[in-house]
C-alpha cells in the first residue's frame, strides 16, 4: 500500500515537473502569410508577434537568438496585477530590441496592472497603443495599415474606430479573438493576430477549456491567427498547449504555410 501510495506520489511530482518545464519553454514559430493585393514594397515584411507574457520574463539571451523583424506586435496581457514595474520595463525593453516599429493592444489583465503607469513605460520605449485607432504605413509610395482595438472585456472596443473605411491590406490586432464576430471584420482585414485564450493552458486527451491555437481562413479572406501566448495564468502550468511567440513573413498571394 505504502509503495503504491508513493508511486502516485511520485508520478504526480513528475508530471507538476514537465508541466512546468512545458510552461517556461521558449518557442518562436515561423509562418508565411499570404495576403492577396499585397503591395510589392511590403512583400518580404516581417512580424514578431507576442501575447500574454503575463508574470514571465523575456531572456536576453533568447531574444537574441531571434531575428530583428519590421514590425513588433503585442497582442496584450503584457503584464498583470503583482508584476514588478522592473520586470515589465525590462521585457519592452527586450521586445524593442526585435524591431523599431512596436505596437500594443490592451488585454484584459494590462488593465488590472495600472492603465496609466503602463501607458507611460510604453511611451517611454516609444511603443505604439493601438487604441481603437489605425496606422498608415508608408513605403516606395505604397501603403499597409495596422489596427487594433482595447479588449473586449472592458467594453472599450470600437471596431468601426480602429477600421476607420480603410480598403488598403489591413493587418488587425486583438486580445481577445471573440472580435472576429463582430459587424463585417473579417472582410476588412487580411491578417487577423489574437491571444487571450493561452490555447487551453491545460489539455487532456486533446481537450482544453478553449480552442488550441493556430491558422483559421474566415470570411474568404481573412487570416487569423490564435497564439497559445508566452506565459500562463493562475498556476505556471502548461500541457498540451505549448507557450509560442511569432515570426511572421508576408507574401503577396493566397495561403498560409507554417514551417
Amino acid at each position: 500500500m505504502i509503495v503504491t501510495a508513493m508511486s502516485v506520489l511520485i508520478f504526480i511530482v513528475m508530471v507538476c515537473l514537465y508541466m512546468y518545464w512545458q510552461a517556461h519553454r521558449n518557442r518562436c514559430l515561423h509562418s508565411t502569410c499570404f495576403i492577396d493585393g499585397l503591395p510589392k514594397p511590403f512583400d518580404g515584411t516581417t512580424l514578431f508577434f507576442i501575447s500574454d507574457i503575463h508574470k514571465r520574463t523575456l531572456s536576453k539571451n533568447w531574444i537574441d537568438t531571434l531575428p530583428r523583424c519590421d514590425f513588433v506586435f503585442i497582442g496584450g496581457d503584457l503584464t498583470e496585477a503583482g508584476v514588478k514595474k522592473h520586470k515589465v520595463e525590462e521585457n519592452v525593453h527586450q521586445l524593442c530590441r526585435l524591431g523599431k516599429s512596436v505596437y500594443f493592444v490592451w488585454g484584459n489583465n494590462d488593465h488590472e496592472w495600472g492603465e496609466g503607469s503602463l501607458s507611460k513605460l510604453l511611451h517611454k520605449y516609444g511603443v505604439h497603443e493601438l487604441n481603437n485607432c489605425s496606422v498608415e504605413h508608408v513605403k516606395q509610395g505604397e501603403k499597409l495599415t495596422i489596427a487594433g482595438v482595447d479588449d473586449l472585456g472592458y467594453y472599450r472596443t470600437d471596431i468601426h474606430a480602429a477600421l476607420n473605411s480603410t480598403d488598403l491590406p489591413l493587418i488587425f490586432l486583438a486580445h481577445n479573438p471573440e472580435v472576429i464576430y463582430y459587424r463585417d471584420l473579417p472582410y476588412k482585414c487580411d491578417l487577423l493576430l489574437c491571444g487571450h485564450t493561452h490555447g487551453g493552458q491545460v489539455r487532456l486527451f486533446g481537450l482544453g477549456v478553449t480552442e488550441k491555437g493556430g491558422w483559421k481562413k474566415i470570411g474568404g479572406k481573412c487570416h487569423m491567427l490564435v497564439s497559445n501566448g508566452y506565459g500562463t495564468t493562475r498556476i505556471p502550468f502548461r500541457l498540451g498547449a505549448p507557450p509560442e511567440t511569432h515570426v511572421i513573413t508576408l507574401r503577396s498571394g493566397s495561403n498560409v504555410s507554417s514551417k
